[in-house]
């Protein structure tokens, strides 16, 4: 009876050094950063389509330059980086008005 008592509490500290470290691993695993994803929301304003000083002089040249009403997808954003210094890569399809935004 000795030997199975014995066997028993190796089990059980076993067990306990086990969940000590399951325990260590979750805590560690707290304190990772959380992959969030950067994308805005669906109805939330990116970066770049907030006001700029620039916007009534780009809406103006875009009506009197290019004859357009409105910029296409994506073009305001694009023009607001790169007059704000940023390195811009924009993929855009044939016919999609790059040109509008150099």
């Amino acid at each position: 009876m000795m030997a199975k008592e014995k066997q028993y509490q190796r089990a059980e500290k076993a067990m306990a050094a086990a969940v000590s470290v399951k325990t260590e691993e979750s805590q560690e695993s707290d304190l990772r950063p959380k992959k969030q994803s950067d994308a805005p929301k669906p109805d939330e304003p990116t970066e770049w389509q907030r006001p700029f000083e620039w916007d009534l002089m780009v809406d103006l040249a875009n009506q009197e330059v290019f004859g357009n009403k409105e910029f296409r997808e994506n073009q305001r954003e694009i023009i607001n980086a790169t007059k704000s210094g940023k390195d811009v890569l924009a993929l855009i399809p044939t016919g999609g008005g790059k040109s509008l935004t150099f």
